[in-house]
C-alpha cells in the first residue's frame, strides 16, 4: 500500500519537535551504540547552514533528516524514522527530498556516515550509496560489540 508522505522544512519553532522525533527514531540504534561522554559531534562551519526536514504520513510526524552543504556534497545527518512508521517509504522520501535540495545547491553527491554494526549500511547500499571509507568509531561505545566502525557512504545526485 502506497502512503502519501509529505515533507516540510522544519521551522526554528520546531527544533524541539525535530529533536524529539530523532530521539524516538534512534531508540533502536542506541541499543547498538551511544556516543561516549567525551564525544564531540563532527561539525564544520558549513553545518551552520543546516536544515532539518520533517516527514509526515497522514498528518502524523514520521521521520526527520538533517542536511548541510559541504563543498560539492550535501551531507545527510540524523536520518531517522519512527519505529511504528518504518517500511512505508519515509526514509526513501526523505532521501528524495535531500536529492532535490542537493540539486538546488549545485551539489554533485549525497554523503553520510553510519555505524556498520547498526545494519544500516545494507539499507543505504540498496539505495545506490557506495562505501567510500571505513574506520574505527572511537567517539562511540557499545555494550554489544567490542569495536564499532564508522562507514562513510556516498551516491551521485541523479
Amino acid at each position: 500500500m502506497k502512503h502519501l508522505i509529505s515533507i516540510r522544512i522544519a521551522s526554528a519553532a520546531e527544533r524541539e519537535q525535530v529533536r524529539s522525533i530523532r530521539d524516538r527514531a534512534f531508540v533502536s540504534v542506541r541499543t547498538v551504540y551511544s556516543p561516549t561522554e567525551t564525544a564531540t559531534p563532527k561539525s564544520t562551519s558549513q553545518e551552520t547552514a543546516r536544515i532539518d526536514a520533517i516527514a509526515s504520513i497522514q498528518g502524523l510526524d514520521a521521520g526527520v533528516i538533517g542536511l548541510y552543504s559541504d563543498g560539492p556534497q550535501l551531507r545527510i545527518t540524523g536520518l531517522g524514522v519512527l519505529p511504528a512508521l518504518r517500511k512505508r517509504g519515509v526514509a526513501s522520501g526523505l532521501l528524495n527530498f535531500a536529492e532535490r535540495v542537493a540539486i538546488e545547491r549545485d551539489c554533485r553527491t549525497l554523503g553520510l556516515f553510519t555505524i556498520l554494526e547498526t545494519g544500516n549500511v545494507e539499507f543505504f547500499l540498496r539505495l545506490s550509496f557506495a562505501i567510500v571509507d571505513e574506520q574505527l568509531a572511537n567517539w562511540c561505545e557499545s555494550d554489544r560489540f567490542d569495536a564499532l566502525h564508522e562507514v562513510e557512504m556516498r551516491r551521485d545526485v541523479r
